[in-house]
């Protein structure tokens, strides 16, 4: 019986996010004053007070790691360790934190250079992501190839194999999502600012390349999962890897499925909601489940662990 911890990705964040933790849990008000003095402004109040500002992907990234790593951090501190550690997208970054392959302060300017240059990327473009739900692969590949002609469009992640995101510029977009309702396919627009996770970044690949190459690199104490390949990540990979996730397909069901051959039979989403946590239960029935985001789900989460143990 082995247990990986999901870290959240961009998308999860919401206003409150952390604040029943930090109110209640030292370990977690310190990592997140540390974040303010890290980041020269005061995350915490964003994440708590001003939803505007946690919409920006350039806070929204920072806020989620901070999050994501207060939560590891507490469960660490109470001796609550997993086998194996990933995440979806900017929540491949806190699983890499937790890994100690680099430091809390080095990754956390780390992703708020990824937010700015993600939000820049997409200025003055018109752009989008859509779920498209319950469609074979096969159709949804000869769809997107069909528009291609009209712009960038392309698979972004493969979140359930019944949710599969595109993402592109909106006039492709909005043309496969057309041909696709006509064979009675349903799609749900996503409520993002950007195309994410296609070569649309690929400028802002680059320029991440420059920060991942000055990082302070260790060793992996704990393995992870990566979104490019849905394979272990080699100590030596972290930096290529890194630059390629951030235009690359998010293989996040697959990754899920990896794990599975490995022996998890629990997984448990470290973050802002459950987002990760319903994923795995449409993609395996069998695997337990859980979800740490409060107080609530922390005790609801340890008292599962006490039962274990009788």
């Amino acid at each position: 019986m082995k247990t990986a911890f999901m870290f959240s990705g961009q998308g999860a964040e919401k206003l409150g996010m952390g604040k029943d933790l930090y109110d209640n849990y030292p370990i977690v008000k310190d990592i997140f004053l540390k974040a303010n003095e890290i980041l020269g402004y005061d995350l915490t109040k964003i994440c708590f007070e001003d939803e505007n500002e946690l919409k920006k992907t350039s806070n929204a990234q920072p806020a989620l790691l901070t999050t994501s790593y207060s939560i590891f951090s507490l469960l660490k501190s109470k001796g609550i360790y997993a086998d194996y550690h990933f995440g979806l997208s900017l929540g491949e970054y806190s699983a890499l934190v937790a890994s100690n392959a680099f430091s809390f302060e080095e990754g956390l300017l780390l992703v708020n250079k990824r937010g700015k240059l993600m939000e820049n990327a997409f200025i003055g473009l018109d752009c989008g992501m859509y779920a498209i739900l319950k469609t074979p692969i096969n159709v949804i590949e000869s769809t997107i190839n069909s528009c291609k002609h009209l712009g960038i469009i392309e698979i972004a992640n493969f979140n359930t194999p019944n949710q599969i995101i595109i993402s592109g510029e909106i006039k492709p977009l909005e043309k496969a999502v057309s041909i696709l309702k006509e064979q009675k396919y349903k799609s749900i627009k996503l409520k993002v600012n950007g195309a994410f996770h296609t070569s649309l970044l690929e400028t802002a690949s680059l320029e991440l390349n420059k920060e991942l190459n000055k990082l302070n690199l260790h060793n992996l104490d704990v393995p992870v999962i990566s979104n490019v390949n849905a394979d272990f990540i080699a100590d030596s990979e972290i930096v290529d890897l890194l630059t390629l996730q951030i235009k690359s397909q998010v293989k996040f069901y697959q990754s899920v499925e990896k794990l599975i051959d490995c022996g998890v039979t629990t997984f448990v989403e470290l973050g802002v909601s459950k987002t990760l946590a319903s994923f795995v239960k449409k993609i395996n029935k069998d695997v337990k489940v859980f979800h740490i985001e409060d107080l609530k789900s922390l005790n609801f989460y340890l008292e599962s662990l006490e039962v274990e143990n009788v």
